[in-house]
């Protein structure tokens, strides 16, 4: 004889797989919106930009959109109505930058002030440090070095 335990976790996991099984395609995938945080769009801005190919309406379309997803306090955060995210903000600003729009605008003061007070550039992710070094924003000595042997390491 076997008891199942019927705890309000399985129960769900239970409803969850169901909506996700009742959402899925005939040929086994699923078909929804894709939603990206900041950080992508601020790369959007960074690669076409590194690669030559950044064009005036994409970036100004880019610039809009992190605009449009700036915390009231001129933050960003990596995902709708989260904290502040000292990578987020840095390289939404950065973007913002290279969109053209100054230094003293406004509109940048609240991240400004945000990544000062958490450290500044050095405190954000190494990604960050290296797109940024891309562009000698930031000085490639100080990206962390991660040494060639570590791919051979295993989990």
């Amino acid at each position: 004889m076997s008891v199942t335990v019927g705890t309000d976790l399985d129960r769900a996991l239970d409803a969850g797989v169901e909506r996700l099984l009742s959402l899925q395609k005939s040929g086994g995938w699923w078909v929804g919106e894709l939603e990206s945080n900041v950080t992508m769009t601020a790369q959007q801005i960074f690669w076409t930009t590194f690669l030559g190919l950044a064009d005036d309406d994409t970036v100004r379309r880019c610039a809009n959109e992190l605009l449009a997803r700036q915390n009231a306090d001129g933050t960003w955060s990596i995902y709708w109505g989260g904290a502040p995210d000292l990578a987020a903000t840095v390289e939404a600003y950065a973007a913002l930058r290279m969109a053209g729009l100054g230094p003293d605008d406004p509109r940048l003061a609240g991240a400004r002030r945000y990544v000062e007070e958490q450290g500044g550039i050095g405190a954000a992710r190494v990604f960050t440090r290296i797109w940024l070094a891309l562009f000698d924003l930031w000085p490639w000595e100080e990206v962390q070095a991660i040494p060639p042997e570590f791919v051979l390491l295993r989990p």
